[in-house]
């Protein structure tokens, strides 16, 4: 049988950086097996669609999610 998961990567990233808003792309990734280049796509994607925000704080970047838009991420 085929591995398959009810969430989108996206959904699973968005939801890691409203859990730690100050994890890297590195982290966020390893929770849940993607390579940090890929995680680093999945942040642009949510950053342009709005449902992020980033800011650096030093060498870092930090992240904020968007309540209002959280009951739309799923559809």
């Amino acid at each position: 049988m085929a591995n398959w998961g009810l969430f989108t990567t996206h959904s699973l990233v968005w939801a890691s950086i409203d859990k730690n808003p100050a994890g890297t792309a590195r982290q966020i990734g390893a929770d849940f097996g993607l390579t940090e280049r890929t995680t680093h796509k999945i942040i642009l994607d949510l950053d342009e669609a709005a449902y992020i925000s980033r800011s650096k704080v030093g060498r870092n970047n930090t992240y904020s999610t968007h309540p209002s838009l959280n009951c739309q991420l799923a559809t």
